[in-house]
């Protein structure tokens, strides 16, 4: 288990921004998976700035992950939950079609590589995993 995530865990989410802001400067290290890894990373850190309430700035990073890998289906699914909250609901209801799309073709995985799929339930503030 990474620092991130044991801060997280603990319910620090700064602290856990903070690590997640170092590794990301440092980079992963050399693999097959760095790529992953990284973008894992991003789309861990944009979860701490919208915990925190940086919903903005987390809409950003998860803006930044969904470019790099459009079946990012968490990170769009977290990208519509921001619009929500910035009360641009034509904008989330795009993300949750990206969520849906995604999903029908079954190649939706997590940021962190897993088959966790979840979906934005616009205008509540929720999202829910399947």
């Amino acid at each position: 288990m990474n620092l991130a995530a044991v801060r997280s865990a603990q319910q620090r989410p700064a602290d856990a921004l903070a690590a997640l802001q170092k590794a990301l400067a440092i980079g992963a290290p050399p693999s097959p998976s760095q790529p992953a890894d990284e973008l894992m990373a991003l789309h861990n850190a944009g979860m701490q700035l919208f915990t925190l309430g940086s919903v903005e700035e987390a809409g950003l990073v998860f803006e930044a992950v969904v470019e790099a890998d459009p079946d990012a289906l968490d990170s769009w699914a977290a990208l519509g939950l921001c619009m929500a909250k910035l009360g641009q609901e034509e904008a989330a209801l795009a993300c949750q079609r990206q969520v849906l799309r995604i999903r029908a073709k079954g190649t939706g995985a997590n940021a962190a590589g897993g088959g966790a799929k979840a979906e934005v339930i616009v205008g509540t503030g929720w999202v829910r995993s399947t």
